[in-house]
């Protein structure tokens, strides 16, 4: 004979899950609804964005440049911060004098980029373009360039000697 006891904590759990589940079931199907609606305004977002930059791009053509208040670039493109300079001078392995000479600038600039918050102001157009250069070169390029810099100047100097 079973146990009364478990017979009744039984019918008391499957008449729990039954109001739980009747209680659940409608906030299951709003969720899913919410969702839907969710998914759906992202992809009309989306779609007005990409309708906004057409015809801003349409607009620009026909009654000249679209202003905005981003910050511009130089006519180049190239922008670098402090914190790009330090993570370029590590993958490069090389030290703060050592960019620095290979930049044409003096020693201590490079420390003070390095520490500068926000995007570096460069305004002569050849640190600029090294800076760049050195953003696409390898570790090893680097390095057979300042080997090449030091075979150039030992040559030098015993040229001088003699």
């Amino acid at each position: 004979m079973p146990n009364i006891a478990n017979v009744l904590k039984d019918e008391i759990k499957r008449l729990a899950r039954r109001e739980i589940n009747l209680t659940i079931t409608p906030l299951k199907v709003s969720n899913a609804a919410l969702k839907k609606l969710v998914y759906e305004h992202k992809w009309r977002i989306t779609a007005l964005e990409k309708e906004n930059k057409r015809l801003a791009a349409l607009q620009g053509k026909i009654h000249g440049p679209v202003h905005d208040n981003a910050p511009k670039l130089k006519e180049d493109g190239f922008s670098i911060t402090g914190r790009q300079v330090r993570s370029l001078r590590s993958r490069l392995g090389i030290s703060q004098v050592r960019l620095a000479k290979l930049l044409g600038v003096c020693d201590n600039i490079v420390s003070i980029w390095e520490n500068k918050p926000g995007r570096l102001q460069l305004r002569k157009p050849g640190i600029r373009k090294a800076l760049s250069d050195l953003k696409g070169m390898k570790r090893r390029e680097v390095l057979e360039q300042v080997q090449q810099e030091k075979k150039g100047r030992t040559v030098s100097r015993r040229k001088k000697k003699q």
